[in-house]
């Protein structure tokens, strides 16, 4: 019987299958579960928004305020993953269904946010400022959903559905100031606390892909296999849900007061889309047991979401290292 090989092009999207040149005479319908193993480097950023100009009383000076609510971070780490597929061929059609889990990430980061309000007349302006740090934990999970079909032995086109989730945990620690100006009197118009806190903050993306993938047969020596590159293209949507629970505030100026009780806090969800590349290459080895194949592979992508309410924009990067075995039947 003629040696069978399907061969992984791998995608942060989804597994494009690539048939071998060599297919069996009698085989109109196979399917092929793998599993894999590697690592993640990934690499998540927040960009606050622009700043803005406001007028502060009839002498003309101008303070500037930070639109955004969450301020510039950045939150990256290599981190273990797993993950396995089936794939069902019927003569050059194809389709894969596909997970991988990435876990165990920590990361940690500070950020400053200010925000200026200008009162009306009669009315106090104020200047508010927070320092804060956190300390991360976060996983992330795909699933994807491809179908496909083997142009010639060498050459194959897909498109499919991903969906995304990383969902990162946060201990945090902030400073904050509060400035009431013009200041009359120090004591009674700057306050300072600390406050202590959790933050959960899930990063959701979905959206269509549309990609290609080529291979070429080597066979030399021990290197006997097929070498694949795949692109794929992705029009991705993307919710940022924000939640503030467990959170103490003590008062350390103008009087030192608590730790007291802060009710929990759902930010508004923040929307963005972007259209993205993703390239990746593989090694889809043969072995001596007939059906069974070894892979190696990488693949890399970098996103930039805008935001929907013009708030800022934020970056995902996201380079997998893998290897995996298949076995065919």
């Amino acid at each position: 019987m003629k040696k069978i090989a399907y061969v992984s092009a791998v995608s942060s999207l989804s597994t494009a299958i690539l048939l071998a040149p060599s297919i069996a005479s009698a085989a109109n319908f196979a399917f092929q579960p793998r599993l894999e193993a590697g690592f993640l480097y990934y690499d998540f950023e927040s960009q606050a928004g622009a700043f803005s100009s406001s007028p502060l009383g009839s002498g003309g000076s101008i303070l500037t305020q930070q639109n955004s609510a969450q301020g510039d971070f950045r939150w990256k780490d290599t981190l273990p993953l797993i993950g396995g597929g089936l794939t069902f061929f019927v003569d050059r059609f194809f389709a894969d269904f596909s997970i991988q889990y990435a876990f165990n990430g920590s990361a940690s980061d500070s950020q400053t946010n200010s925000a200026f309000t200008e009162g009306g007349v009669g009315e106090f302006s104020t200047f508010s400022s927070l320092e804060r740090s956190d300390d991360v934990d976060f996983d992330r999970t795909e699933y994807a959903i491809s179908f496909g079909y083997s142009i010639t032995d060498n050459w194959v086109v897909f498109a499919g559905y991903k969906k995304a989730e990383t969902n990162f945990e946060s201990d945090f620690s902030a400073i904050t100031r509060t400035d009431t100006v013009p200041i009359l009197d120090l004591n009674e118009n700057v306050t300072i606390a600390t406050i202590d806190g959790e933050l959960d903050y899930d990063v959701e993306q979905d959206g269509p892909f549309i990609g290609s993938s080529y291979g070429w047969r080597i066979n030399k020596g021990a290197f006997d296999g097929v070498f694949a590159a795949s692109l794929a293209l992705a029009f991705l949507d993307s919710e940022i849900k924000q939640k503030l629970k467990n959170q103490q505030a003590t008062f350390i100026f103008p009087e030192e007061i608590g730790p007291l009780p802060v009710a929990n806090q759902t930010v508004p969800t923040l929307k963005g889309d972007t259209v993205g590349l993703t390239l990746g290459f593989t090694w889809r080895g043969f072995t001596p047991v007939e059906g069974l194949t070894y892979s190696l592979g990488i693949q890399g992508y970098n996103y930039d979401f805008d935001s929907d309410e013009t708030l800022g924009e934020f970056t995902e990067t996201a380079i997998t290292f893998k290897a995996g075995v298949a076995y065919t039947f």
